[in-house]
């Protein structure tokens, strides 16, 4: 499809429920998230979610 898994996790979403500051950080997480998907290891919004809070914890 044409949504990507990445528009469905928003920066807002990071913050809020992360509590990740603004900054690269977030672009850094968003971006290992486009990669997960990519490589399949992600594939709806609940993954995407559990994928970010995994590599926030980090």
């Amino acid at each position: 499809g044409c949504n990507r898994i990445a528009d469905l996790v928003s920066g807002d979403w990071v913050r809020e429920e992360l509590g990740v500051e603004n900054g690269p950080s977030i672009g850094e997480l968003l971006k290992k998230l486009r990669d997960a998907e990519i490589e399949g290891r992600v594939s709806d919004a609940g993954e995407a979610r559990r994928f970010l809070r995994q590599q926030a914890a980090k």
